[in-house]
């Protein structure tokens, strides 16, 4: 239950574009929009929240509630 409460924190204060989904028993980063709004500064910035987020929360999950 704690680490549900935190990824739902993350999905609306930390992660602006992404949002992180659960399924089954697995959590993935998820973005989707249309075509026409693709551009290379926003794709950047999806992929820099994404894995900044990413990079420091595996930590913090698996040291806090014991994860893989």
């Amino acid at each position: 239950l704690g680490l549900m409460r935190q990824i739902s924190e993350l999905n609306f204060s930390y992660l602006v574009l992404g949002q992180i989904f659960l399924e089954g028993s697995d959590f993935y980063f998820y973005y989707t929009d249309k075509l026409e709004n693709a551009e290379p500064y926003k794709a950047y910035a999806i992929f820099e929240e994404i894995c900044f987020c990413a990079d420091y929360y595996d930590d913090v999950f698996m040291d806090k509630f014991k994860t893989t």
